[in-house]
């Protein structure tokens, strides 16, 4: 810290670095990069196990079977066996197949509950950076559920409200087809808890299943989490690990879930791909709060000093807050007349910092 605030050469050279690693990391290249990624490693023609949509009358000479099954027997359909039986026949005998393959993209956690921290920062700028671009072999749709509903629905309440669609519609229940992606963009570890056996019937109607995954900090630093946060995160992590594959944002997390479900799920009887890519950096993207308020801004304006440093991010244990406190409290005993501004919301076990 002493050797940035004392060379000029430095923090221009500093500087000069971060306006190209901003423009290296741009939403739109990052989203691109994940469309890419699933399209290359993560879907194979052979997925769809020769051709999933059947004759219309093919499909209505199997359901004539059942029912006469059902009537020989005298079995009667209460109204959950009933939707869930036609809720099968349509996912196992779909009659009309859609003009191009389905991405589904789960972004539950931000229409939920947006905390507007890091991940949900992610999560919105891929959306907004979709729209910027088609494939000409893929559709990209936007979805949410519930951690006690089984159901995913069209996110398009959510995509009216931010201005990312045209015209309001209701936000309709997905039918998942043989061949779809589900891509779990947002973390949300609750609703993988819960939807377990869910997610293992899309496997078994081959849905693709994938995951985002930012890092594993919870299980590497576990001083720096509360006991709950860890074990939800251990628990989804090893409910995660059963579906098709992970994405993370680097290579270095790629190897370090590598390593961990080496240990942890040691007998995973199926191929599990693991990727990465890397997130962008610019900030309109995101969709992030806009605006200062006034008096904000005025107490920016009466700050003190030629250099001001500004620290962004949820106050955590991790991020590292006290130890940048105590360096500055040690530069300006020295005399340095430096400003520090930290923004961010107040998180876990940091009101002492506060």
């Amino acid at each position: 810290m002493e050797e940035v605030v004392g060379s000029d050469t430095l923090q221009k050279k500093l500087i000069q670095q971060g306006y190209l690693r901003v423009k290296k990391y741009d939403w739109k290249v990052s989203a691109l990069q994940l469309h890419t990624l699933i399209h290359k490693h993560y879907i194979k023609p052979s997925i769809c196990l020769n051709n999933p949509y059947i004759e219309r009358n093919s499909a209505i000479e199997r359901i004539e079977e059942i029912k006469n099954y059902l009537l020989r027997y005298n079995i009667r359909l209460t109204a959950s066996h009933l939707g869930a039986f036609i809720t099968d026949v349509a996912s196992n005998f779909p009659i009309i197949k859609p003009s191009k393959k389905r991405i589904f993209f789960d972004i539950s956690s931000i229409i939920v509950d947006d905390h507007k921290s890091g991940i949900q920062r992610v999560t919105r700028a891929i959306i907004n950076s979709s729209f910027n671009f088609t494939h000409q072999d893929y559709d990209f749709i936007f979805v949410y559920s519930r951690p006690n509903c089984t159901d995913f629905f069209i996110a398009n309440s959510y995509l009216f409200n931010n201005q990312l669609i045209e015209s309001k519609s209701i936000d309709e229940k997905v039918d998942f087809l043989a061949g779809d992606i589900l891509f779990f963009l947002d973390f949300h570890p609750s609703l993988i808890i819960k939807n377990k056996l869910n997610i293992a019937k899309l496997r078994n109607n081959r849905i693709k299943v994938y995951h985002l995954l930012h890092d594993i900090l919870p299980l590497q630093l576990p001083q720096f989490f509360w006991t709950e946060m860890i074990e939800e995160f251990n628990e989804w992590l090893l409910a995660s690990a059963h579906s098709d594959g992970f994405i993370c944002v680097s290579k270095t997390v790629t190897k370090e879930l590598k390593n961990y479900l080496a240990l942890a799920v040691p007998n995973n009887t199926h191929e599990l791909k693991i990727g990465f890519i890397h997130n962008g950096a610019d900030f309109e993207s995101s969709l992030s709060t806009k605006g200062v308020d006034e008096d904000v801004l005025q107490r920016l304006y009466s700050l003190e000093g030629d250099i001001k440093f500004l620290m962004v991010g949820t106050l955590e244990p991790r991020k590292g807050h006290t130890a940048i406190l105590k360096v500055f409290n040690l530069l300006w005993s020295k005399g340095y007349q430096y400003n520090l501004i930290i923004v961010g919301r107040l998180g876990w076990n940091m009101k002492h910092v506060a």
